[in-house]
């Protein structure tokens, strides 16, 4: 990143709405509705959320606690339907336990 004259550091958000998923990532900023949302999954540190062929990261690093993120992963999974939700077993699991 350096080496392309971008910053190491940045501000990095996902905030979730009654229609849509927006992200914000330094300079980037995308917003989908919730129909885009194919699944939420989880790798090495990070919630993924991919919208259409996009993976957004939420870095579970964000949370305070596990209460608080599966408080945001049930907000999130509240928006699916039923083929992401399907696709999503393992979020689902960890937002119920």
């Amino acid at each position: 990143m350096s080496d392309r004259s971008l910053n190491t550091r940045f501000n990095h958000t996902i905030t979730l709405n009654d229609d849509t998923i927006e992200m914000a990532s330094g300079s980037v900023r995308a917003v989908a509705p919730w129909s885009s949302v194919t699944e939420i999954f989880e790798a090495k540190g990070y919630w993924v959320f991919m919208v259409g062929m996009n993976a957004w990261f939420a870095p579970k690093r964000f949370f305070t606690d596990k209460t608080e993120e599966r408080t945001f992963l049930r907000a999130a999974i509240a928006h699916l339907g039923e083929a992401p939700l399907n696709r999503s077993k393992d979020a689902v699991a960890f937002a119920g336990s």
